[in-house]
C-alpha cells in the first residue's frame, strides 16, 4: 500500500498539533545523567514556566522557555524537557544541553526543537 501525501501531510500536521497541545511548560534543571524514553521527570528540575513562544514549521515545532532576570539565578542549567502541567504532568521529552549558568543579570531563551517527519 503506497499512503498518499495528503494522508502523511494530515498525520503530520495532526502530531505538531498534538505537539503543541501537550508541551505547555517548559522546565530546566541542573542533571547531567543521559535521558532516556522512560524517563518521567527530570533529574533535578529546578525552574518550570508556561512556555513563551512556539513555531510550527515544515518539519519541526518548536517550543520556548524564557528565563528573566528573576528566574532561577545561581543555577547551571543542564537539562531541559517540556511537560503538559505546570506541576507533576507528563514529560514530554528530555534533553541535556550545554551548560548555561544563570544569573541576575542574565535573560535566557531556550528552545526545544521536535523534529516530525512522516515518510513512506
Amino acid at each position: 500500500m503506497t499512503n498518499t501525501t495528503t494522508f502523511l501531510n494530515t498525520i503530520k500536521s495532526n502530531t505538531q498539533a498534538f505537539v503543541l497541545t501537550k508541551s505547555t511548560y517548559i522546565a530546566a534543571g541542573t542533571g547531567t545523567t543521559t535521558p532516556t524514553a522512560a524517563d518521567t521527570a527530570l533529574e533535578t528540575e529546578t525552574v518550570r514556566k508556561a512556555r513563551q513562544e512556539s513555531t510550527t514549521g515544515t518539519s519541526d515545532v518548536i517550543v520556548s522557555l524564557f528565563l528573566g532576570t528573576a528566574d532561577a539565578n545561581g543555577d547551571v542549567l543542564t537539562e531541559v524537557g517540556a511537560l503538559d502541567a505546570a506541576s507533576v504532568g507528563n514529560l514530554m521529552n528530555h534533553s541535556l544541553i550545554t551548560a548555561i549558568t544563570k544569573a541576575a543579570d542574565t535573560d535566557v531563551w531556550i528552545d526545544i526543537e521536535e523534529q516530525i517527519d512522516v515518510t513512506q
